[in-house]
């Protein structure tokens, strides 16, 4: 059974927009097409890690009441990268923000850091939050609130940071989620 969460990421299993009065929602991404990604992920995070090892969607390292989907989006984080690693996607179609201000995904992390996501309407009209869920969970999923109070109209690109730090204070590269292999 999946949830509301629909745009999985990275640690995540999947993203959605939520309406705030109802329970209505928009599915961004849920990886779980077997032909590929249905939105466009581009690199974000420079360092050490090339742009086609960033990505790749894995059959979830620990399905669970918390996130029953099959796939997932398993990001490399370069432990030399920017801060604010992660994806951006031009969307097919924009987002229209208009009724749908909460944005959903869980994560799986091996450490505690901020997580981010981002609405561009262009270069310089954007809106980023922090999540307003405090990440408390390490190697385990968490569901990532963030609150769209004042965006307005359609943005047609989304950036998903899903270990924001600021240095990036790593001394190798993890992996979000880590693969089924490797969870202990």
């Amino acid at each position: 059974m999946k949830t509301r969460l629909l745009l999985c990421l990275l640690v995540a299993a999947a993203f959605s927009m939520q309406q705030a009065t109802a329970q209505n929602y928009i599915v961004i991404e849920d990886f779980e097409d077997p032909d590929g990604f249905v939105i466009p992920i581009n690199n974000m995070t420079d360092g050490s890690v090339d742009d086609e090892d960033a990505f790749e969607v894995i059959d979830n390292p620990v399905p669970d009441g918390a996130n029953s989907s099959d796939k997932v989006l398993q990001y490399t984080r370069a432990h030399d990268g920017n801060p604010w690693g992660g994806f951006w996607s031009n969307m097919f179609e924009p987002l229209d923000v208009g009724d749908m201000r909460y944005i959903h995904y869980q994560v799986w992390k091996p450490r505690i850091s901020e997580v981010r996501f981002k609405l561009e309407k262009d270069h310089e009209t954007f809106i980023e939050h922090a999540s307003m869920d405090d990440q408390t969970v390490t190697d385990g999923w968490e569901n990532m609130t963030f609150h769209f109070p004042d965006a307005e109209g359609e943005y047609p690109v989304i950036a998903v940071m899903p270990d924001f730090a600021d240095p990036v204070d790593l001394t190798e590269n993890i992996i979000i989620p880590m693969p089924k292999e490797n969870i202990p």
